[in-house]
């Protein structure tokens, strides 16, 4: 399994106790049937090529995360048709690995891809597309004080083949890293892109990336590390086992985590169901929602961005008294069949225009991986000892116990979703 919690507790960042998240979004890109593509290989797009002005601004760019929030449920609702179990996903990175694939890919297969991603083809321009998502990008991995959310992007391209110098120059903008790869000794290729990914994960192993197919000529891979701290920490002092209704008749033990204190909360009456957010330090937060023991269906039937705008608008401070379980959730995804019911077809097949890459008509993709992990614990804090001394009301506070399934959802400060996650048996 990727990412096991067997490898995590071995490795380095198990024994710092970090609270992390972590994604890798992957696609393989393999010689196909060679298609007649009549067009100019050294213009990534002629929509994209323009001599617009290059500006941009947090107006304009505030577009691609209303964008990106609306394909963050959209595909939940995918997953959900094919899981009855835990879900974990990174939105962004994503969206940021199929907004690389779109920069090389004309016409029919360049339209599905931007419309997958949740853009009307005929109002945005290929320009502004990319250029908000390269923003989005820079803005996500600006250095934040007591939050390390790193974006890492790269490249593997066959040693028969080579990348059009004007899609380099555009993958540069996604602070994207070219290696030149010998697909056809799987072994070496599976070590050197497996050596990449773990540094860029700091070190947590696993069986990343296996069973390379020797035809692959390019393998684009996206990575996104999460590093928080809780705003207010939970006591490890006061964790305790606990029963975790996993449905009618499964209970699991799993550790419960405990804290008193002013938190924001809403309770949804009309969807039944509490909404905590819990503040990490360096302004970025999760969104927990807490559906009642036989709600969740209704809950996710009413995810969208307004929903969410709703939530956030009406939550409002008052003593907690939070049990939330500790957990280390694996993810892995196949997106080829998610994307695909997304709209996202031509790509997958031997039609597939994927010419602005390497100008040559061979090419489609033939895996889509998605991988992610996440470890929430207590503190979020390198070992050490901290004492917190909080004065609060004297009043009974409200209990929440998230002793069932629930959703949680990250955020930064600008209402990106990094990550996306349905808990529903947190000891798998």
């Amino acid at each position: 399994m990727p990412f096991s919690p067997n490898n995590y507790y071995n490795s380095e960042s198990f024994r710092r106790t970090m609270q992390f998240a972590l994604c890798l979004c992957i696609l393989v890109l393999c010689a196909g049937v060679q298609a007649d593509h009549h067009k100019d290989h050294e213009d990534i797009s002629q929509h994209y090529h323009d001599d617009a002005d290059d500006d941009h601004n947090d107006v304009t760019c505030q577009k691609i995360v209303s964008v990106n929030c609306d394909f963050t449920f959209r595909i939940y609702q995918e997953l959900l048709a094919s899981s009855s179990s835990n879900i974990l996903f990174s939105p962004v990175g994503i969206f940021t690995a199929l907004s690389m694939l779109a920069l090389g890919a004309k016409d029919e297969t360049n339209i599905e891809i931007i419309e997958t991603l949740g853009f009307n083809y005929s109002q945005h321009t290929d320009k502004e597309i990319h250029r908000c998502t390269q923003y989005m990008i820079q803005k996500l991995t600006e250095p934040i004080s007591d939050l390390k959310l790193e974006m890492s992007n790269a490249l593997f391209v066959s040693k028969e083949y080579k990348l059009l110098s004007v899609y380099m120059e555009e993958m540069h903008k996604y602070k994207a890293d070219e290696f030149t790869t010998d697909f056809s000794n799987t072994v070496e290729a599976t070590k050197q892109i497996n050596e990449y990914v773990t540094e860029k994960i700091h070190g947590i192993t696993g069986d990343i990336v296996s069973d390379l197919d020797p035809r692959t000529v390019i393998l684009l891979v996206n990575c996104l590390f999460l590093q928080a701290q809780w705003e207010h920490t939970f006591n490890p002092d006061l964790t305790r086992e606990g029963n975790f209704h996993v449905d009618e008749n499964t209970d699991v033990k799993v550790p419960m985590m405990f804290q008193i204190g002013m938190l924001d909360i809403y309770n949804d009456d009309e969807l039944n169901c509490t909404v905590v957010r819990l503040p990490y330090k360096g302004n970025a937060s999760v969104l927990l929602v807490l559906p009642g023991i036989k709600n969740m269906k209704e809950v996710e039937a009413a995810l969208t961005q307004s929903t969410i705008k709703k939530w956030k608008s009406k939550l409002y401070k008052t003593n907690v008294a939070l049990k939330f379980p500790k957990f280390i959730l694996p993810s892995s995804l196949d997106l080829k069949p998610i994307l695909m019911k997304m709209g996202m077809k031509k790509v997958f097949t031997d039609g597939a225009d994927l010419t602005g890459l390497t100008g040559q008509p061979d090419l489609k993709v033939s895996t889509a991986l998605h991988k992610a992990m996440i470890d929430v614990n207590e503190t979020g804090t390198m070992a050490a000892a901290v004492t917190v001394v909080q004065i609060m009301p004297i009043s009974v506070p409200r209990s929440v116990g998230f002793d069932h399934p629930f959703i949680m959802l990250i955020f930064d400060h600008k209402g990106t979703c990094l990550f996306m996650g349905k808990i529903v048996n947190p000891t798998e």
